[in-house]
């Protein structure tokens, strides 16, 4: 300490070399590790690898791949125990992703549906898609953004704070999923 103002360094900066994240799936019994990546990107592409959870069944996992630029993120179904990957849920944006709704994913109770928030429209709503694979469900649209989406505890309804009355107002809705 020198009795000057002295420069700390708490945060990174714009530009510094980021912390990566990845996921694996290890099995108990033999210690044996797998490494979750998007098999399309493998060695393409600079990515974040962040485990969601697993479905409620106990038959998949659910990861998100985001590339280290923010343009592209991939939600993506591990089988178990095969480990076969399937991309379900593909969010782009040519300037950054990210939003109200930009890092909500998950599972319904039936444990073979994907829930998770996208920006495609230009808005900010809920979609869902099976397990499978195939076509997204869009739960909400419209000219409107849902800011935060919640499940309720026994998985049979949302709870939606959007933005759909005003854009300076915040109202709140149950969104049953039956």
């Amino acid at each position: 300490q020198s009795g000057y103002v002295e420069t700390q360094q708490i945060r990174t900066k714009v530009g510094d070399t980021q912390a990566r994240q990845k996921a694996a799936l290890i099995e108990v019994a033999s210690g044996k590790t797998t490494w979750v990546e998007r098999d399309s990107a493998s060695g393409t592409r600079e990515a974040d690898v962040v485990a969601i959870g697993f479905s409620p069944t106990g038959r998949h996992a659910l990861v998100r791949v985001t590339a280290t630029d923010y343009e592209d993120a991939w939600i993506v179904v591990v089988d178990l125990p095969s480990l076969g990957r399937r991309e379900v849920a593909h969010l782009h944006d040519d300037a950054w992703l990210g939003g109200p709704l930009g890092f909500t994913a998950g599972w319904l109770r039936d444990g073979e549906t994907v829930y998770y928030g996208s920006e495609e429209t230009g808005y900010a709503h809920l979609y869902t898609v099976a397990a499978a694979g195939g076509t997204p469900k869009a739960l909400t649209s419209g000219r409107w953004e849902v800011l935060d989406a919640q499940l309720a505890p026994d998985g049979r309804t949302f709870y939606l704070h959007t933005n759909e009355v005003d854009f300076g107002q915040v109202h709140f809705y149950a969104l049953d999923l039956a």
